[in-house]
């Protein structure tokens, strides 16, 4: 499942939807997302692309998102974060 909410006008904390562990692609760049990436992100077993970027996430790249087969965009406090094969 893919969910693209890129440029949706998103503003601030990220809510948690890890009940919706189907996805395989999370787009949310392009909005103004805020904080710090949030934990939750890295339980979804299938989850192959998140793009987080064109936020204004702060902090580090939570432990659950490293060591996963994943293609990670995004930017946290402006500095480039990716990783591609494994994060």
């Amino acid at each position: 499942m893919y969910r693209n909410l890129s440029s949706f006008g998103l503003i601030g904390l990220l809510p948690n939807f890890s009940s919706m562990d189907a996805l395989v692609t999370i787009d949310l760049h392009d909005n103004s997302l805020t904080g710090s990436i949030p934990e939750f992100l890295g339980s979804f077993p299938n989850l192959k692309k998140l793009d987080l970027s064109h936020n204004r996430f702060n902090g580090t790249v939570p432990p659950s998102l490293s060591g996963k087969n994943l293609s990670l965009v995004g930017e946290v406090s402006g500095t480039q974060a990716s990783c591609s094969s494994r994060c």
